[in-house]
């Protein structure tokens, strides 16, 4: 199957085509937010790269952020058209899911040294969205299957998996998104371990014992400074500096796990982090 996939949620357009999960072709270039001038530009050319024509193409995907605001509706409206137009399914991953999967590879190996010693590890990637605040959610590498007191499966959200070794261990999405104002991130995160446990922020969220938390995404570039003294303040807390944008690669995967899942996409809207209020309205 041929997948083609967008994200417009940075200044850097990235564009890329794959077939049975490997990138055939891809375009990830510019910083100067013309994305509207050059996306059909890239579709065209990883296309032609891949020797296909647009017709061939089984499933279409899309960052739906949060991300720039222009960029991210341009790269939506394109895959809407392109879905409608080819009669394909088109499916949409946040940000947050996208930079949760990165930030899962390049840890692999620290992920699966604590998994040999059944201690869990917990991913956040957190997000600049501005007016100093900070967007983020919590992922578990589940190195055993996710239980509730009693005994009922959790209505947690799987995004994808990574090979381990000769495992495959789901990435799994465990709480609700959450805006934190800079000024309190250190506080809010810190508060999370009490008593020798980490609790979930959400009500009723699950607490672990013994556990690793590792923060990433495109925070670490905008508060670094801040990030790397509440890390090296608790050596439970790792920071990740390998992924400051959201990688195409993360973001067709997430699509592939769906698609072979048997997941029917869902409506396709971008992710607005504060409420959004159409002019006139």
């Amino acid at each position: 199957m041929y997948y083609l996939c967008i994200d417009s949620t940075t200044k850097k357009l990235a564009v890329n085509l794959s077939k049975d999960g490997k990138i055939i072709s891809g375009v990830s270039n510019g910083r100067d937010l013309k994305h509207m001038e050059k996306i059909m530009t890239h579709i065209d050319h990883v296309i032609r790269e891949g020797r296909i024509d647009i017709g061939s193409i089984d499933v279409l995907g899309i960052n739906t952020g949060p991300g720039d605001f222009t960029g991210t509706r341009i790269g939506i409206s394109i895959i809407k058209t392109l879905s409608w137009v080819l009669d394909r399914p088109a499916y949409g991953i946040s940000a947050l899911d996208i930079f949760a999967l990165g930030i899962a590879h390049s840890n692999a190996k620290y992920i699966s040294r604590s998994s040999r010693s059944g201690i869990p590890v917990i991913i956040v990637p957190c997000l600049d969205v501005r007016k100093e605040e900070l967007y983020c959610s919590f992922y578990e590498i589940a190195i055993e299957k996710i239980q509730t007191g009693d005994g009922k499966k959790d209505r947690y959200r799987p995004i994808s998996e990574i090979e381990i070794g000769d495992r495959n261990y789901p990435v799994i999405n465990i709480s609700g998104n959450h805006l934190i104002q800079k000024d309190f991130f250190i506080e809010k995160i810190s508060g999370l371990f009490r008593n020798g446990c980490f609790y979930l922020p959400d009500r009723g969220g699950r607490a672990y014992r013994d556990i690793r938390v590792i923060l990433g995404g495109n925070c670490v570039h905008s508060y670094g400074k801040m990030l790397s003294v509440l890390a090296s303040s608790d050596r439970r807390i790792i920071l990740d500096k390998n992924n400051m944008e959201p990688a195409v690669k993360s973001l067709n995967e997430c699509i592939d796990f769906l698609v072979k899942g048997g997941k029917k996409p869902q409506r396709i809207n971008p992710v607005y982090v504060r409420e959004f209020v159409p002019f006139g309205k």
